[in-house]
């Protein structure tokens, strides 16, 4: 794991780091850029259209097993495997928390 401060994203709430890791670690609906990406996108493991095809029953829901999906500000999506990596984008709290539940994730096994 590799973690990195993004100083231009530090604030009053605290420290932001951005942590290379492999997509399925990393919790849904999390902050997250490419590798060597600015772009900011909400990582999720579904999609819903609406309305698409035309006559078919909305929502119509999209997942698959192995992906996951990138979507940006405007809606545009990107797909992406499980094991792909990306940079999460965490603060410090935040990433302080998903560790702990990752130990009691191992004790409990």
């Amino acid at each position: 794991m590799n973690i990195y401060e993004d100083e231009d994203l530090n604030d009053d709430e605290g420290r932001m780091l951005k942590l290379m890791l492999p997509a399925g670690e990393i919790p849904l609906f999390s902050t997250v850029t490419k590798k060597t990406g600015e772009k900011l996108y909400e990582l999720r493991g579904h999609i819903t259209f609406f309305k698409v095809p035309p006559d078919s029953p909305i929502p119509q829901r999209v997942a698959g097993d192995g992906v996951l999906f990138m979507v940006d500000e405007r809606g545009n999506i990107e797909c992406i495997t499980r094991d792909k990596e990306i940079l999460w984008h965490v603060r410090e709290d935040g990433l302080a928390q998903w560790l702990h539940l990752r130990e009691m994730e191992r004790e409990s096994k």
